[in-house]
């Protein structure tokens, strides 16, 4: 299941949609849709995994997340240089099923929603990683909650894990950051 929306950017100072095809990962020409860079996500357990989050990206760079079957999820890093991409860093501790990421001054932010047959997914972490790195900067526990008290477990999906940056200000729907 494949559901990352295709981004348009520029990469190498050049047009460029990003895309998650699966199981890879692309950069096209908007021009022709020809293929200028891929990069192959591996089979894990024997299977395609899935990719909801929309991929971040930030120069020459594109972080994006992915879900193997029956395993935990994983956000990794690309570096497109010379129609090339290479995995720079990964990390399996950030594992956003459909929130997307976003970047900012160097840090791409995401939330973490709990290991693979987790109940409470709504409770999560939000983490920023130095874009360069790979370095965990910073983490937040109970990010998706309202504030008026205790982080809380429900088994109920709460939407309130979306968030963008404006202005350099971090937004999100019915959190106060």
């Amino acid at each position: 299941a494949l559901w990352s929306t295709p981004v348009v950017t520029m990469i190498e100072g050049k047009p460029c949609i990003v895309w998650l095809p699966g199981p890879s990962i692309v950069g096209l020409n908007p021009e022709n849709g020809e293929t200028v860079w891929k990069h192959e996500i591996p089979e894990e357990n024997g299977k395609v995994g899935c990719a909801a989050a929309s991929p971040v990206i930030i120069g020459n760079r594109v972080v994006a997340q992915y879900h193997p079957p029956h395993a935990r999820g994983y956000t990794f890093c690309l570096e497109v240089e010379d129609g090339k991409a290479r995995k720079i860093w990964e990390s399996r501790n950030l594992a956003n099923w459909f929130l997307s990421c976003v970047g900012y001054d160097g840090c791409v932010f995401g939330v973490d929603q709990g290991p693979s047959g987790n109940r409470d997914r709504e409770v999560g972490t939000l983490q920023c990683y130095d874009i360069a790195t790979g370095k965990l900067n910073w983490s937040v526990y109970g990010f998706g909650q309202d504030g008026s008290g205790p982080v809380r477990r429900t088994r109920t999906l709460v939407p309130l894990d979306t968030f963008i940056i404006a202005d350099g200000k971090m937004l999100s729907w019915a959190n106060e950051l």
